[in-house]
């Protein structure tokens, strides 16, 4: 039996086809094959480790942002993006901060996270 494997890729690293053929052959040269087709999607987007939760606190106890990691059940490093937006509020000295982070794996699936720190 021969066992041959073919890989085609797709529209991003973690999907592709594989293209998989088994031939027999007995002692008189009759062949039989089989092709088996796996195609193979990435379609879950991360899932963060560790999300923050929105806190009211004092104009003088700001935390610093934390960081924020994210696994995937294709891609070892998966990249998480930072934004923070400085809303003010109806009294001076009041504000919201809000604080968003992107988790995106290799085939642009992505999950978001938003919190608010209010001030």
């Amino acid at each position: 039996m021969t066992f041959n494997e073919v890989r085609t890729d797709g529209s991003c690293p973690d999907s592709y086809t594989l293209t998989r053929a088994l031939i027999a052959i007995d002692n008189c040269d009759n062949a039989s094959t089989h092709i088996q087709k796996i195609t193979v999607e990435d379609t879950t987007p991360p899932v963060f480790d560790n999300k923050p939760v929105d806190i009211t606190v004092e104009c003088d106890a700001v935390p610093v942002a934390e960081v924020v990691t994210a696994q995937d059940n294709c891609d070892l490093d998966v990249d998480v993006t930072y934004n923070e937006i400085k809303t003010d509020g109806f009294l001076s000295g009041l504000y919201t901060l809000t604080r968003t982070r992107i988790a995106i794996d290799n085939c642009d699936n992505a999950t978001t996270h938003t919190h608010q720190r209010y001030l």
